[in-house]
This record gives C-alpha cells, sequence and structure tokens, in this order.
C-alpha cells in the first residue's frame, strides 16, 4: 500500500540515500562519505529497509575482502523522477510568492 512506501521514503536519510544511489555511489563507506552526519547503525538499517522493500539490490562482489555493492533498482529512479517533478511544482510556487 502507498502509506508503507511513504512511511518508508519519509524517514530520515532515505532521500539521501536515494539521492546518492542515484549519482553513482554504491558502497557502505561511499555513503558514509556522502551523506553527512548518518551513522552506521542508521545507515545499516535503512539499507535493509530499502532492500526489503525492492529499492535496492545488495550484491557480494568479493569474497576476500568481502566487498558488497547497493544497486538502485528501477523504483528508485521512478521515485526520485516524481520527487524531481514535485519540486518543480514547488518552485513554480516560491515563483509566484
Amino acid at each position: 500500500p502507498i502509506q508503507n512506501i511513504i512511511e518508508l521514503v519519509s524517514k530520515k536519510w532515505v532521500l539521501h540515500i536515494f539521492k546518492a544511489l542515484t549519482s553513482g555511489v554504491e558502497t557502505f563507506s561511499g555513503f558514509q562519505k556522502e551523506i553527512s552526519g548518518i551513522n552506521s547503525r542508521i545507515l545499516s538499517e535503512r539499507l535493509v529497509e530499502l532492500e526489503n522493500h525492492g529499492f535496492i539490490e545488495r550484491r557480494i562482489v568479493s569474497e576476500r575482502p568481502v566487498k558488497i555493492k547497493y544497486l538502485p533498482t528501477s523504483r528508485v529512479f521512478d521515485l526520485v523522477k516524481e520527487f524531481d517533478r514535485i519540486e518543480g511544482v514547488i518552485r513554480s510556487w516560491e515563483k509566484k510568492d
């Protein structure tokens, strides 16, 4: 249901993670560098939640040392496109005010 998705994407840091994903960030350390202020516990929780809801795919790319990549699914790109559209509407309101 839409309510579940709205609750997920409104959680702190989720939109930052989406932005990082669409900018090419793929690793845990990459997210930490890109998203100032996020702690590792919350980042880990959010990545698991996003994977469980089909927004990211978690891939193990090497066994030793273990290297994991987080890849956006089409759902991320679909939502980001809509958020960009909404942002454009809001900016047009600001110009009118």
